[in-house]
C-alpha cells in the first residue's frame, strides 16, 4: 500500500525494548509515542530509521501524540 497524505514520517529517537515502546521525532521536533503493538516489523526499530505511521492524539500528558499502524519506510506492504 502506498503511503497516503495522512501518514506521517519521523525518526526513531530512542527505544526501550524491555517495555515495548519507543519515541519518534517529527521534523518539527515534536515527540511521538510508539508501542510495539502498533508496529509491523522487527522490534525495536533501529535508532534514526524513518518510520511511517498514522498520527493520533492520545491525550497523554507526557507525550500527547501516538503512532498507529507504523512501519519502517520501505517495508510497507505493496
Amino acid at each position: 500500500m502506498a503511503p497516503s497524505d495522512s501518514r506521517k514520517r519521523a525518526l526513531v529517537k530512542w527505544s526501550n525494548p524491555q517495555k515495548n515502546f519507543c519515541y519518534l521525532t517529527l521534523p518539527d521536533q515534536r515527540d511521538v509515542f510508539l508501542h510495539r503493538d502498533d508496529f509491523a516489523g522487527e522490534w525495536p526499530p533501529q535508532y534514526m530509521k524513518t518510520v511511517i505511521f498514522e498520527l493520533v492524539e492520545s491525550g497523554h500528558r507526557s507525550c500527547p501524540l501516538r503512532a498507529k499502524e507504523a512501519n519502517i519506510v520501505g517495508a510497507e506492504k505493496s
